[in-house]
């Protein structure tokens, strides 16, 4: 079969070159009682070696393996220069052959290793026995290549044809006009991302289920968690929401700030939405988690956090199991949904202030902190009754200065409030008496220094509660 000059330079040139001086070092490693052969083959040409220079190292047992090798590089003609420029690991410095030899030993130890593997389970590789596999150039000539298997046992008239064939197809493809490469498609950034778990845990939508098998062998945390899209997105003013149904909440910003007052604002409302036994933390700097999501479908690409907080212990490898006793509450989409939309009403509003010291107070609570949590829950009370206050006003026509002066806090305190709605019969005795005892108790915590104790404080939650939600239902 003749060959045109631009199918032989094609092969001089694409690691297929024998031509003289040619030397070949062949390395046969061989475990018959496993019936596996592996072989390396380096072709050089040195000038200084004699031409057709065959060396051949083996069979070689895998328990001999190692000793084997560092003969193969004490062999002299390694200690060659190899040609500047001419080698792909070439360096500031003259390099060896022995040093790119030792390079390729390296390798070949790492590839008889997987190659055992891929033998025995010939689902890793199908039909890889006897057969070619990449190579490597050495040098400007020189090069490796690897036989899995023993390359007598290989169809050496099909590896020609297929050198020629390639020779043949590639010079064919030069001639042709090049025709400029399609860009490809850029694949869309991921979306940079801020959130927090919901605390105490929750499921949002609905509960995992498992299979039966899961039930025995649960899944890995990340293929659960990660490997799904989000149960719903939401939109809040110019941001988006992203809930996860292990109890995660994204938001498409990576500014932390940013992030902590929409969920916060989120929370406070979600609080309000829930019934009062279900409890809902405000989230701190440290209980932040950032996160890549996919454009496309919005999965979780990565996701890290701090390892301080109440809610990373959630994500410890060493509670995963605690997680699958699935005992946590669900938070429905209609109550995601109703929470983001009284969240937007009441942003930069007394509903708003108000659902956030209440947030504030509630997670002091769960912390024991209660003197703390009760300043807070009087705090959000006090903001009610400015609430009520200003309405009553506006019922009784009253503007201007006269406004202005029973609005002013050093003629008209909350005792002064409470005293005048009740007796208005805008709020109940019932409330009446439990606010008045509340209010002393707030005083002795400021001027005497006195805390508050458990009882007392879960009582003025309690109200804080009813007010936080009259003044979100009154958004609607």
């Amino acid at each position: 079969m003749a060959l045109s000059d631009e199918e032989r330079h094609h092969i001089s040139n694409h690691l297929n070159d024998f031509t003289e001086p040619c030397q070949i070092t062949a390395i046969w490693i061989a475990a018959p009682t496993y019936e596996i052969e592996f072989q390396t083959f380096i072709v050089t040409h040195l000038e200084e070696v004699a031409d057709k220079q065959i060396t051949i190292y083996g069979p070689i047992a895998p328990a001999n393996m190692k000793a084997e090798l560092v003969k193969v590089l004490q062999d002299p003609k390694w200690q060659a220069e190899l040609p500047r420029g001419s080698s792909v690991f070439d360096t500031l410095q003259p390099s060896t052959y022995k040093e790119q030899i030792a390079i390729q030993l390296a390798s070949l130890y790492r590839s008889w290793k997987w190659y055992v593997l891929a033998a025995v389970d010939d689902s890793i590789v199908p039909n890889m026995r006897n057969k070619p596999a990449g190579r490597l150039r050495l040098s400007g000539k020189d090069f490796t290549f690897e036989v899995w298997g023993n390359i007598t046992h290989s169809d050496v008239q099909e590896e020609i044809n297929r050198i020629i064939e390639d020779a043949k197809s590639s010079t064919h493809q030069i001639s042709r006009p090049q025709v400029p490469p399609e860009r490809p498609e850029q694949k869309p950034k991921d979306i940079e991302s801020c959130g927090a778990l919901v605390y105490p845990p929750v499921w949002l939508g609905s509960m995992l289920t498992l299979t039966s098998e899961q039930e025995i062998f649960p899944p890995q945390l990340r293929s659960v968690f990660y490997n799904a899209p989000p149960i719903t997105v939401a939109s809040y003013e110019t941001s988006r929401l992203f809930f996860y149904q292990f109890g995660l909440i994204l938001v498409d910003t990576d500014t932390d700030t940013t992030a902590l007052q929409i969920i916060n604002e989120f929370l406070a409302a979600l609080a309000v939405v829930l019934p009062d036994d279900l409890p809902v933390h405000s989230v701190t700097e440290q209980d932040l988690m950032h996160g890549n999501l996919t454009s496309d479908k919005l999965i979780i690409g990565s996701l890290a956090w701090q390892t301080e907080s109440s809610r990373s212990q959630l994500m410890d490898k060493e509670l995963v199991d605690r997680w699958w006793e699935r005992k946590r509450p669900v938070v429905t989409e209609e109550q995601i949904g109703k929470a983001v939309d009284l969240a937007c009403k009441a942003r930069n509003t007394r509903a708003g202030t108000a659902g956030q010291t209440l947030l504030q107070a509630v997670t002091h609570f769960s912390a024991k902190d209660y003197t703390s949590s009760f300043i807070l829950a009087w705090a959000t009370i006090e903001q009610w009754l400015e609430y009520l206050w200003d309405n009553y006003l506006a019922q009784k026509g009253v503007t201007g200065n006269r406004k202005s002066n029973l609005n002013n806090s050093r003629n008209w305190t909350v005792h002064h409030f409470i005293e005048t709605l009740n007796l208005a019969n805008v709020i109940g005795d019932g409330l009446y008496k439990a606010l008045d005892p509340l209010r002393r108790k707030r005083n002795t915590i400021v001027h005497d220094a006195i805390p508050a104790n458990e009882q007392e404080t879960l009582q003025c939650l309690t109200i804080a509660r009813q007010g936080a939600k009259q003044l979100f239902n009154d958004l609607r």
